[in-house]
């Protein structure tokens, strides 16, 4: 029921509030990287880009790969060009099926990380 919650919380844009049962799920079971996920969107949406926030997309992308996109913003923001750049060609790669208009604007995205 916390997930949820949680994920309802997040599908409105309320991360600050997505946070504390996104924890609390997390710690439950901290190798689901559903749960990482979860925790690691609800930290981002708040502009955290912290070494936790990084830690958990990183996990989190392990099972979802999209997870590698929020990971690429989250570098971004810490001016890591080169590692943004890296999720954003990772996800390319193991998302074959990217739509070729969404595949064109994260192959922009990447250009403009250089």
């Amino acid at each position: 029921m916390l997930s949820n919650l949680s994920a309802s919380y997040k599908a409105l844009g309320r991360y600050d509030e997505a946070e504390a049962p996104a924890r609390q799920v997390f710690a439950s079971n901290t190798a689901n990287g559903r749960h990482a996920y979860l925790l690691g969107m609800s930290l981002a949406g708040q502009g955290r880009a912290d070494r936790e926030t990084r830690t958990l997309l990183q996990d989190a992308a392990e099972t979802i790969p999209h997870a590698r996109l929020a990971l690429a913003r989250v570098l971004a923001l810490n001016g890591d060009r080169n590692a943004a750049r890296a999720q954003l060609a990772q996800h390319l790669e193991a998302a074959p099926s990217v739509p070729p208009q969404k595949r064109g604007q994260l192959e922009q995205w990447m250009k403009s990380l250089r």
